[in-house]
């Protein structure tokens, strides 16, 4: 028994020491580096659009028949793609809301959303809602920052509005669960809300 224990502490020491092979090298495949994944992924641009109805279904966004209808918020994110084809490509969101009674207070929503089967284009696209309730509790969107990551590179960054990147991400504590994919909305027949081939697993890990 105590060889038995000593035998896993060996290997266990190997391969803190050596480190475990990842994918690639594991079928023998050169990793990229880090510009490759940064000139193979660009983010375009980045829309913040208020919204009241669903243009292709006409629902309403009312939360409460009769006492309360307010406004959604989507944040949209267009990118470029240089890649044939892309699996596990995550779009990160870090949206910013200003406290409606106090303007120092500030309360930041964080969320990601996994796609497959992204092909090459420059005109990719993710988006993430904000509801009604969420936006009455803690206010409007007032900055955007979205990351998209690729085999756990980050590829490309971008802000919203220009000129707001100081950071200010990275000051704030994350409240996760308050960000919605488009099938959780009255806006998943949306035309104009089209996107890329979202890997549902990845919503319900």
């Amino acid at each position: 028994m105590l060889f038995r224990k000593l035998q896993a502490v060996v290997v266990v020491a190997v391969f803190w020491t050596v480190g475990i092979p990842d994918s690639f090298a594991q079928y023998g495949i050169k990793r990229p580096t880090q510009e490759e994944y940064t000139s193979a992924l660009t983010i375009r641009n980045i829309e913040v659009k208020r919204l009241r109805e669903s243009s292709e279904s006409g629902q309403s966004s009312r939360v409460m028949p009769g006492r309360f209808e307010g406004f959604w918020y989507r944040l949209g994110v267009t990118y470029e793609s240089q890649k044939d084809w892309a699996d596990g490509l995550v779009v990160k969101y870090y949206v910013l809301l200003q406290e409606k009674t106090r303007a120092e207070d500030f309360t930041m929503l964080v969320g990601d959303i996994e796609y497959d089967s992204v092909p090459r284009g420059t005109d990719r696209r993710s988006f993430m809602y904000i509801h009604p309730r969420t936006v009455e509790r803690y206010g409007k969107p007032e900055r955007v920052m979205c990351e998209i990551w690729h085999d756990g590179v980050l590829a490309s960054r971008e802000v919203w509005p220009k000129g707001t990147d100081n950071e200010w991400w990275v000051r704030h504590k994350p409240m996760a669960g308050n960000l919605k994919p488009g099938f959780f909305t009255p806006f998943i027949l949306d035309r104009d809300a089209r996107e890329e081939n979202i890997n549902i697993k990845s919503i319900f890990e």
